[in-house]
């Protein structure tokens, strides 16, 4: 029984060990312009605040497209939009493929494309 329990705390201490390693470095840290990053933050809030999955995700692929992002993985973006963002897979499934959003989607990702670079070129 003890060497169970012994096994047991190693698996656990294994898990938490495994844990640590995967949490990433902040959300924020993922914008490539650090002095537009609290702007660029901000505006993906206004838009991914009021939206989940799918409808706030279009707004992740406009910023890795203007290239104001560079692609976050999933522990940092749902850290920063807890409840926002869906599945894991949900999330790289549509950030991960080019033409994973509908015509309607694909042309809110235009429109947010071009307000990402205003803040970021202006």
């Amino acid at each position: 029984m003890e060497r169970i329990e012994a096994k047991l705390d190693v698996l656990m201490s294994r898990m938490v060990e495994k844990d640590k390693a995967k949490q990433a470095r902040p959300f924020i840290d993922y914008i490539k312009d650090p002095e537009r990053a609290p702007e660029i933050l901000a505006q993906l809030h206004r838009w991914i605040d009021n939206n989940r999955k799918s409808k706030a995700l279009v707004y992740l692929k406009a910023a890795t497209e203007a290239r104001v992002l560079e692609q976050p993985p999933y522990p940092a973006a749902a850290a920063e939009f807890p409840s926002r963002l869906g599945s894991e897979s949900l999330y790289y499934a549509y950030l991960g493929e080019p033409n994973s959003f509908t015509e309607r989607a694909q042309a809110k990702i235009r429109e947010a494309v071009e307000v990402l670079n205003k803040i970021a070129h202006d």
